[in-house]
């Protein structure tokens, strides 16, 4: 992981795909369908083998969705 992205992994910008389902209230298959269908936030890679979501843009698609 670069230096720039373990520290906002540090500082809780960026959300692992493990902690995403506690902060959405959505199961792994919700998310996967939503991310198939273009309606969820775009992932992120941070390394070849990791993937994580920005903080911003979870709390910005949950606030839309609030709105709806």
């Amino acid at each position: 992981m670069s230096r720039e992205i373990h520290r906002a992994y540090a500082l809780g910008e960026i959300i692992r795909p493990r902690d995403l389902q506690k902060f959405t209230g959505l199961s792994r298959t919700t998310i996967w369908r939503l991310e198939q269908e273009g309606k969820f936030v775009q992932k992120i890679r941070l390394t070849r083998h990791s993937i994580g979501y920005r903080r911003s843009d979870i709390e910005r698609w949950i606030e839309d969705r609030i709105e709806q």
